[in-house]
């Protein structure tokens, strides 16, 4: 259509768009909720200024996931799923409500001032397979994984994707999750306010904290022995990069591990559905989709992050699906029975 009006006409328009996205951007100077809205999708989040960050190098201390190269990749099988007997995919799917005996499927962890996502969301989503294939609930420890499975990556700096996966085969992961755990392996770190967190917390610290050292041997007091509380799980494999073969694994399997670009933008995010609305990259995270629906009709995934439940919407954020929006559809793991 404007390609159809005259040049003068034409650049009054960009002018007005410009200026309107330069407002909403300038208006977080203040303490005031800006909405960003996506003309293309129809897609709208919300935003308020983050006192959380005072740099983007701050920012990207916390984004600890890390893409495997084509060469890795290619080492792992991909999966490419879709429903069964040619049935449609349904509107919207919630594994929290699929499986309502899975407890870790809807909990939110936190991941405090350590770039450990990837060990978050890969340990959160073994749990929540685990329990869908045995009917056990348990929680697995995301410090074992963190601290002890070097081919994974470098603890609180990052790590990598699938090969968390080879390690829970190979290996085991022993159970236990957050400060206060019941399992083997506790969190050492603190929740804290997260960027965008509605209060509730201390203050998250201003710099990483070190990698915790691995250890063979459970908390005191704990009932069992270390090799005891060992569990282990089959071996990951990548979901095909598209949107039917997400939603069919999930579905089928539970919740996937999916990693995503962080831009500057993120750190604003109140509520909504997010696209990328300005700012540069910062750097990778990692987090679990769990389900997915629409917003009138922009479609969207249901993400859990790792950043406590007072961040976001209770602890999730809805991301625009079906775009590869931020790359989210190109980095999913999961694995089956």
């Amino acid at each position: 259509m404007i390609g159809t009006i005259p040049n003068t006409m034409r650049t009054l328009w960009l002018l007005v768009i410009s200026c309107l996205v330069i407002s909403k951007i300038s208006a977080l100077s203040g303490d005031r909720v800006v909405e960003h809205v996506d003309l293309k999708t129809g897609a709208k989040w919300l935003g308020r200024k983050s006192s959380r960050f005072n740099s983007v190098d701050e920012m990207r201390m916390m984004l600890g996931a890390r893409r495997n190269p084509p060469d890795v990749r290619k080492k792992y099988p991909v999966v490419d799923r879709r429903p069964e007997n040619g049935e449609p995919l349904p509107d919207e799917f919630d594994a929290r409500k699929r499986w309502p005996n899975c407890k870790s499927i809807g909990m939110i962890r936190d991941q405090s001032s350590c770039g450990s996502c990837w060990a978050f969301a890969a340990a959160s989503t073994m749990s929540d397979h685990y329990c869908i294939q045995t009917g056990k609930s348990v929680l697995l420890s995301e410090t074992d994984l963190l601290s002890c499975c070097t081919d994974c990556g470098h603890g609180c700096q990052g790590g990598w994707d699938i090969q968390c996966w080879d390690y829970w085969n190979k290996t085991g992961l022993v159970t236990g999750s957050g400060q206060d755990c019941e399992g083997c392996r506790c969190y050492p770190f603190m929740k804290c306010r997260h960027h965008g967190s509605k209060g509730g917390y201390p203050e998250c610290p201003k710099k990483r904290y070190t990698t915790p050292e691995c250890e063979d041997k459970c908390r005191d007091g704990y009932p069992k022995k270390f090799a005891d509380d060992k569990i282990f799980g089959n071996a990951g494999y990548y979901v095909a990069r598209n949107e039917e073969a997400i939603m069919s694994e999930i579905m089928l399997n539970g919740p996937v591990k999916a990693s995503f670009a962080v831009y500057e933008d993120f750190r604003e995010y109140d509520s909504g559905v997010y696209f990328h609305s300005h700012g540069d990259l910062v750097g990778h995270h990692a987090v679990r989709i769990i389900g997915w629906g629409h917003d009138r009709d922009v479609p969207y995934w249901v993400i859990a992050n790792s950043w406590n439940e007072r961040w976001g919407e209770n602890g999730t954020f809805r991301m625009l699906r079906g775009f590869d929006e931020c790359k989210i559809e190109d980095h999913v793991v999961s694995n089956s029975k």
